[in-house]
């Protein structure tokens, strides 16, 4: 499925096991002009909400692949840029028109800047909402940057990451290591609170 603009993309997913088909209407509405690809698997179906995610009852199945664009501000009738990849084993997305929010398991995230891939999430429950411009990592998250500035792996309990300014915010048990050349060792803080600035390019650990 992809949604761009106010475009309304359907889907039929079927669900596994029974003849039935589970019909998906998404709009999205969105200034910039950002797309949104969500790639279902053949097994999607109807299933449970998820407490812990606050999310109500939707469309879920296995192997979710989520891709985010925007217009890009350089070229604005040009090639889009690249604002999200996200790829879970499992997931789950709400069925209700305003609720773009996605739950994903197992999820490996690879965050962009300005178009080009500046770190990587890894972490046991990722939620996302492209309207709402953030995604989370919950349950653990683990973050590889890489760029601006490169080799540096942040661990926390809760992470979210701000697609429209770029910041990310670690809480909880967090920690930094930076690393710096071969055969020196690497530099390690801890804290309540790490927060990576995009105008800094830092990250400052509290």
């Amino acid at each position: 499925m992809k949604t761009c603009g106010a475009r309304t993309t359907r889907l039929a997913a079927r669900a596994a096991g029974s003849g039935a088909a589970i019909v998906l209407a998404c709009a999205l509405l969105l200034p910039t002009g950002g797309c949104k690809t969500l790639k279902f698997p053949a097994n999607a179906g109807k299933g449970r909400g998820d407490p812990k995610a606050g999310l109500p009852q939707g469309v879920t199945g296995s192997d979710w692949h989520i891709v985010w664009r925007t217009v890009n501000p350089l070229h604005r009738n040009g090639k889009t840029w690249d604002v999200l990849d996200a790829r879970a084993k499992s997931g789950q997305m709400s069925d209700e028109a305003d609720d773009d929010r996605v739950v994903l398991r197992d999820a490996r995230a690879l965050l962009y800047r300005n178009g080009k891939p500046g770190a990587e999430v890894t972490s046991p429950l990722i939620t996302a909402s492209q309207k709402g411009h953030w995604i989370t990592g919950i349950g653990g998250a683990r973050l590889i940057s890489m760029a601006d500035p490169p080799g540096v792996v942040v661990t926390a309990d809760h992470l979210r990451w701000d697609s429209k300014t770029g910041v990310i915010v670690a809480t909880g048990n967090a920690k930094v290591v930076r690393h710096a050349a071969r055969n020196v060792a690497p530099f390690v803080q801890t804290g309540s609170r790490v927060t990576y600035s995009p105008t800094l390019k830092q990250f400052t650990v509290e």
